[in-house]
């Protein structure tokens, strides 16, 4: 699946999709979900600047993983 039919897919495919390299659909994914992620990283740790650092390294190990 690609082109239109990307904003179709749920993030589980996504995943998948990412664990074999495909960098649109981490584009897609880190679209979907790094504000949440963020969101997350800020209530928890209360420091706007480290949730960043904290959300950013969780987006980097989900493409390195």
């Amino acid at each position: 699946m690609r082109g239109d039919q990307d904003t179709e897919v749920g993030p589980e495919v996504l995943l998948g999709r990412v664990a074999r390299g495909d960098t649109r659909a981490f584009e897609l994914l880190f679209d979907r979900v790094s504000g949440a992620v963020l969101g997350v990283a800020r209530r928890v740790l209360r420091d706007p600047g480290q949730a960043e650092e904290v959300a950013q390294e969780v987006m980097v190990e989900v493409w390195r993983s």
